[in-house]
């Protein structure tokens, strides 16, 4: 099929990646502030002529500086600048290639935290129908399990799927654990840990926020990791860093918060993937692994999420895609 999706606007080091996938193949060519930028499948950053020849490819991933710009490309606007200090967080997961559900993803954020599945069957033309969006908000995307079924899914993200990027005064580890099979890998996680403490030393980011597909809690064993969650608890313990706010996750679609020594574990429900019947429950879940941990669970529900920052507290909210309405939000104090 012939379908498109992009500009996905990520911060990329000290750069940005613009990120865009044709259907034919085509080259790899934008025109930012009056300078043309060729780039290829792989992300790089070099200054071109609008007459440049480039590989052709249907996946396009150009480096620019990470400067204001606003462009006309496909027959969208998009006007971009860098937040100095995000203080709205939109965080969407599990899109499922539901491109209904999908487009309805606003910008009414400074910041987009993505936490995966946007795929069903990992087959790329899904990903025209999950990225049914257009933004001129920075989005930090990490990958699910469905999508690590495309074997060009590096290509999709544009860059390594466990990574660092700081937004501002704002820093997020983005982490990915898990296969394709739904498989936690040992390795994997211990490379999240090693990230997740390197990035806090070095950085100097008022905030942190860890986004990961796969959740640290969740209200049911199957999709709960105990060495996952123990190594976590671990690091949480040993760095105690007040920065760091919150864990972000998908894949459960569900609602869910829990909170460990004031840090909140947020699931949110899916953006566009299958739903399950409504339903809530509340408080302490027995024989599961973090369950003493656990605050509230909304099922049924599309949802987009926010964290807000404010300057004693950070409050999560969960809104209901089709209505527009709140489901439920938590406050944590500074």
């Amino acid at each position: 099929q012939n379908r498109n999706y992009g500009l996905l606007i990520q911060p990329y080091e000290d750069k940005l990646l613009l990120n865009w996938w044709t259907g034919m193949a085509s080259s790899t060519k934008i025109q930012i502030n009056d300078v043309w930028y060729c780039g290829s499948s792989e992300p790089k950053f070099e200054e071109c002529f609008a007459q440049a020849m480039t590989p052709i490819s249907s996946f396009h991933n150009l480096l620019v500086p990470n400067e204001p710009f606003n462009i006309s490309f496909r027959d969208f606007q998009y006007n971009y600048s860098s937040p100095l200090h995000p203080r709205r967080i939109q965080h969407v997961t599990d899109m499922h290639d539901n491109d209904k559900v999908a487009k309805l993803i606003t910008d009414d954020c400074d910041l987009r935290v993505m936490t995966g599945d946007y795929s069903y069957d990992g087959k790329v033309v899904a990903f025209t129908r999950a990225f049914n969006f257009t933004s001129s908000k920075p989005n930090v995307i990490a990958p699910g399990n469905h999508d690590l079924q495309l074997k060009d899914i590096n290509q999709v993200v544009g860059r390594d799927l466990q990574f660092f990027q700081e937004i501002g005064d704002v820093g997020v580890v983005s982490l990915n654990v898990l296969t394709a099979k739904i498989e936690v890998k040992k390795d994997l996680v211990d490379e999240a840990i090693k990230l997740i403490k390197e990035s806090l030393k070095q950085s100097k980011a008022k905030y942190f926020i860890i986004s990961s597909h796969q959740p640290v809690y969740c209200h049911y064993s199957f999709d709960t990791d105990v060495y996952f969650a123990q190594q976590m608890e671990k690091l949480i313990d040993e760095l105690n860093d007040k920065r760091i706010l919150a864990v972000l996750s998908g894949h459960v679609h569900f609602v869910e918060m829990f909170k460990r020594k004031n840090v909140m574990f947020l699931a949110c429900g899916p953006s566009g993937g299958g739903l399950n019947a409504k339903i809530e429950f509340h408080g302490r879940i027995d024989g599961i692994y973090g369950g003493d941990h656990h605050l509230d669970s909304y099922g049924g529900y599309y949802s987009k999420c926010y964290l807000d920052i404010g300057e004693q507290s950070v409050r999560y909210n969960s809104v209901d895609m089709i209505t527009g309405q709140e489901i439920a939000s938590w406050v944590q104090d500074l």
